[in-house]
């Protein structure tokens, strides 16, 4: 379980210990209600703590602090992206919901003098402008003062001394109050309706946290922040008692539930055990009830009066207020109804509390030099202000946005209260530098995104021990694959015995794997596991399958020599996340990184508009500026008409009651690339084959072409998109172009969605038509890209190559036959080949994106250019053949992406499991909610990483873990018993510790008695002229107001 001692870390004043010394290495344990009342406590900490900086501005005035609004939150909760892993094919392509981040802001007031505590009065403004039913405008204030810290927070390089200069958790008081900054919260949340939730400013809800050395006492009234806890500390063993908060479903009230619970720090366990339930009346009689199911005999209630301290009523017998409630026992009904039919609630059970029991997600690594200095990016994305026009209700009239590689969100709320290319934004980071934050920079409308890639070349070999994971469903080489000792497609292997198929393996490459009785060669594939990815977690199975590249080669292949072809493999590589496209050439050369028998590796560098080739050429997937305008006319249009229940539709239906299907939308691309245009089959829509002259008279047709995939795209033609040839984009002042039309929404597109406040709840759904294939997208809320891009270099890199034999006496020097084309155009040069790209042979192109949110470039008034933000650092890592990592991972060369602190080292293997069991998840639907992604391992503290620069350069860095989630093993009571020893049957719970009354809650905000408040939030008085002396934790010691320290 989470030690108490290292989440309450307050105030630390660190002078002399480096970074990687005072880093402290933090974890939160998930899955235990517990802890939930912890984490409670530990958000509203970690806030304070990151707000108030070791006491570095006390005694200095009220000052300003920024703060991510989920960063705290999202220390504590688990990342829903590590919730399953769908199949290997969809993992390096997909598309995502736009969201923004939200900044909060808060006036800190921080005292403190000789002989008194360290105090702290806070008036916090957080979700500003919000209609988010999750993120409610609140104000919040806090009443706050710490006396001592817990002994665990202490700097290492001072020696505890526990009742003088610390405790077990500190000494520490916070009073807290909520009120609304809106008055329209039950329109925000319509589960709030006839709660008196919607006057802006009354106190609607409020709580105490206590820490008295060896006890915790947390008692609230906040909703579904209601965790109460009752914490007392006798050495090593804790025991007390914590209420969870159940959250009603329709018409179901809320229910409060009591558990007592025991732990020991020293043996490493943890039990709790089911005390009791109550239900919890807010209003009564409720507006919306029947009559006919109240008693009309109960006593009226309602949470919201002061005497009531913003509370709700708890309850044993609900069917003294409604009628025909089951409900006359509250604890009884919740034992006998809910925890016998429910496998994830529990009378009593204990769990292990050793770390390395624990199922584990590191959520954050340092990175740290030799000196042991931590290691940032010194380009790295920011938040930036900028003063708003017009009438508004923003904190100190600023609007806070994020900046990053991908451009500039702007939430809908800030969109009239600023002109683009003329309103002045600043940098908030704090660690930024004097001229950085000098600099004026301005916002400029940009739809497009866009990457120069650059291709370069691994040997097969360098990928020696990486885990893969190879996709295989094709009925055409199911013989082949059954060859190679698998399991058909059709559930039957190569003698007809039934087996069971996968489409997906998990394994790795082995340099030195010897499988064909041959050892004069050596390499090969090793899988462990069939995977099974439908629409959820994949489902693993162990199995035993390996072959030597000799064995593909003489395997999977088909025809007859000379005229053999061989099926090219391929792979997902977890560790260096790429996808591996192995060749013949490859198999048969794995020690070589050349162009032609290498793999190819794809170097992504992100560039501004500006920055683009003068004249790009496009051959696929090319974006026609009024196509893509039709296209987004038609899907707000069908988007806004779907919103409105009233109209009967859907994205699949024009008509949901009568059946009636809704045609896809029309493509936004030219009619351009490798496939069979409408326009290239015959009257009855067939295509016809006319290879051998005399010309003139098809030899063969084929039905139901049009849309399908042929290769080949003409150039010289008017690069207009209208002739099916090579579409030419011109780029000039950094405004990309085609035939003259800007490539981007026009004017009453960009007016349509600056309206739309949520661009992935509109358009959720949405199917266009797109080609090759008739294929269907679904991603326009996100938008649009197009294919790959080339210079004139690159272009011609793309031409076919000449191996066909018909129209002339020479032999093999004209392009392959085109069906659908004229006897003219199979013979026009010069013609090019998307083939060609896929093959690796163009070595340099660029990605265009254009997006449908409204983002926009940050202008570095500099270079009057997109700001170039940096990329991760790309760290080396073999992992050691020791005990700390699984033998299975042994050896294995991994590419690991820093990216910051506060993030996650991304290339660290991960696994899946059910986190009740601690194994892979076993199908199960009813599991699915508890399989998480976790680490294969963790690399421990002082693990050293290189980065090789272009130039062959090599710098070593050591990481270190911050930050992570961690999951308990459950263990039988007995156990627990056992360690507790001295013949002990039961559990000691304490069955005398209680939840406190509400008399111990305390109206801090304006609405309070003048004892109590903390009064109205400063203004006048804020140093600094109101600009964040704080943000996200880190002190602006750039601006002179906010450049005191504790020592001056």
């Amino acid at each position: 379980m989470k030690k108490l001692a290292t989440i309450l870390i307050l105030i630390s004043i660190n002078s002399f210990a480096t970074d990687y010394q005072k880093d402290k290495i933090d974890y939160f344990v998930h899955g235990q209600p517990l802890n939930d009342s912890l984490k409670t406590i530990n958000v509203f900490m970690c806030f304070i703590k990151k707000g108030m900086l070791g006491g570095s501005l006390v005694n200095a005035g009220p000052y300003n602090v920024l703060t991510d609004s989920v960063g705290c939150n999202n220390s504590f909760e688990q990342d829903k992206d590590q919730k399953g892993s769908g199949g290997g094919e969809g993992q390096d392509g997909t598309e995502v919901e736009v969201t923004e981040t939200q900044y909060n802001t808060a006036i800190f007031d921080v005292k403190a003098s000789v002989g008194n505590p360290f105090t702290a009065q806070i008036w916090s403004e957080i979700n500003i402008g919000s209609t988010d039913s999750r993120f409610l405008p609140t104000n919040v204030y806090y009443d706050y003062s710490i006396s001592r810290l817990p002994c665990s927070a202490l700097d290492e390089d001072v020696t505890p001394n526990p009742g003088v200069n610390c405790s077990k958790y500190g000494n520490l008081k916070l009073d807290f109050t909520y009120t609304p900054s809106v008055d329209n919260w039950s329109t925000i949340q319509p589960a709030f309706a006839h709660l008196g939730l919607d006057e802006k400013d009354k106190t609607v809800g409020l709580g105490m946290i206590e820490i008295q050395d060896n006890s915790i006492n947390y008692k609230a009234h906040a909703g579904t922040n209601t965790f109460n806890l009752n914490l007392q500390a006798d050495g090593n063993v804790v025991k007390g008692i914590f209420e969870r908060f159940i959250s009603p479903g329709q018409n179901n009230p809320a229910w409060q539930l009591g558990y007592m619970f025991y732990a020991d720090d020293v043996k490493n366990f943890y039990c709790k055990k089911y005390k009791y339930a109550k239900i919890l009346i807010y209003k009564f009689p409720f507006p919306t009830t029947p009559a006919g199911i109240i008693n009309p005999n109960a006593e009226a209630y309602d949470f919201m009066s002061p005497e009531n301290k913003w509370g709700p009523k708890a309850i044993d017998n609900y069917q003294n207020y409604i009628t025909i409630s089951p409900v006359t026992n509250a604890t009884q009904y919740w034992k006998t109804n809910i925890i016998t039919a429910n496998p994830f609630e529990y009378e009593e059970i204990c769990y292990s509390t050793e770390k390395t029991n624990a199922l584990r997600l590191v959520t954050e690594y340092g990175l740290y030099d030799s000196a042991g200095s931590r290691i940032e990016l010194p380009n790295k994305p920011h938040t930036i202000s900028a003063t708003a026009s017009g009438a508004n209700d923003f904190p100190g009239g600023q609007m806070y946005v994020y900046a990053s590689e991908y451009g500039v969100y702007m939430p809908h709320r800030y969109r009239a209260h600023f002109t683009p290319e003329v309103t002045t934004w600043k940098n908030n980071d704090p660690t930024a530098s004097a001229s950085e934050k000098a600099k004026q920079y301005t916002l400029k409308q940009n739809f497009i995104q866009a990457d120069k890639i650059t291709l370069s070349y691994i040997a097969l070999d360098d990928v020696h021990k990486q885990s893969i994971r190879m996709w295989f469903y094709d009925d055409h080489w199911n013989t082949e694959f059954k060859n190679l000792g698998f399991c058909g497609i059709d559930n039957l292997d190569k003698d007809g015995n039934a087996c069971t198929s996968y489409r997906e393996y998990e394994g790795y490459y082995d340099k030195d794997l010897e499988n064909d009785g041959n050892p004069a060669t050596k390499g090969g594939f090793v899988f462990t596991h069939g995977m099974s990815c439908n629409n959820g977690p994949c489902v693993e199975t162990a199995l035993d399958k390996k072959f030597e590249n000799s064995q593909w080669l003489s395997t999977m292949v088909k025809g007859v020599a000379p005229h053999t072809y061989t099926r090219h493999l391929h792979a997902w590589n977890h560790d260096a996340r790429s996808h591996l496209a192995i060749s013949t050439e490859t198999l048969q050369n794995p020690s070589s990184n050349s162009s032609v028998n290498g793999i190819k590796v794809e170097k992504n560098e992100q560039v501004a508009i500006e920055d683009l080739p003068a004249t790009l050429y496009c051959i696929e997937r090319c974006l026609s500026p009024a196509a893509l305008n039709d296209t987004y006319d038609a899907l707000i249009a069908a988007g806004v008409a779907i919103s409105n229940p009233e109209n009967d539709q859907s994205w699949l239906k024009t008509s949901i009651s009568g059946n009636v299907d809704r045609a896809p939308i029309s493509s936004p691309y030219f009619d351009v690339g490798p496939y069979i245009k409408a326009s290239e089959v015959n009257g009855a829509g067939e295509l016809e084959y006319d290879r051998v002259a005399p010309f003139g008279a098809a030899e063969w047709t084929r039905s139901n072409a049009s849309g399908q995939w042929e290769d080949g795209i003409l150039g010289g033609g008017t690069g207009n998109g209208d002739d099916g040839k090579v579409v030419q984009y011109n780029q000039a002042g950094g405004v990309l172009s085609v035939g003259g039309q800007a490539l981007t929404f026009d004017a009453a597109n960009v007016n349509k969605l600056q309206q739309i406040q949520n661009m992935f709840g509109l358009l959720n759904g949405s199917q266009v038509l797109v080609q090759p294939n008739n294929s269907i997208e679904t991603g326009a809320y996100w938008g649009f890209g197009m294919g790959r891009l080339f210079d004139a270099a690159g272009l011609a890199q793309a031409t076919c190559e000449k191996t066909f034999q018909v129209y002339d006496n020479a032999n093999a020097d004209e392009y392959d036959y085109r069906p659908g084309w004229s006897q003219a155009d199979n013979l026009a040069a010069p013609r090019y080949c998307v083939n060609k790209v896929h093959r690796g042979a163009v070595t340099t192109w660029y990605n265009i994106r254009l997006v449908s949110q409204p983002n926009y470039d940050l202008i570095d008034p500099d270079t009057g250019k997109r700001k170039i933000f940096d990329k991760p650092i790309v760290l080396d890592f073999t992992v050691p053949s020791t005990d700390a990592y699984p033998t299975s991972e042994h050896g294995k060369k991994l590419k690991l992406s820093y990216y910051g602190k506060g993030t996650r080292l991304d290339g660290v293997p991960m696994e899946f499991k059910d986190i009740t069991t601690g194994l892979p998840w076993d199908g199960t639907a009813a599991n699915m909610a508890y399989i998480r992604g976790l680490d294969k391992f963790e690399i421990p503290a002082g693990t050293e990483v290189t980065k090789t620069d272009d130039l062959g350069n090599v710098t070593t860095y050591k990481l270190k873990p911050l930050m992570g989630h961690a999951y308990l093993k459950p263990i039988d009571k007995s156990v627990a018993l056992n360690l507790i020893g001295g013949g002990a049957t039961e559990i000691p719970y304490d069955t005398t510790i209680s939840i406190s009354d509400r008399s111990v809650l305390r109206d801090v905000s304006p609405n309070g008695t003048a004892e109590n408040s903390i009064g109205p939030k400063p203004t006048s008085t804020v140093i600094n002229n109101g600009s964040p002396c704080v943000v996200d934790g880190v002190h602006n010691k750039t601006d002179t107001a906010c450049a005191k320290t504790l020592t001056q």
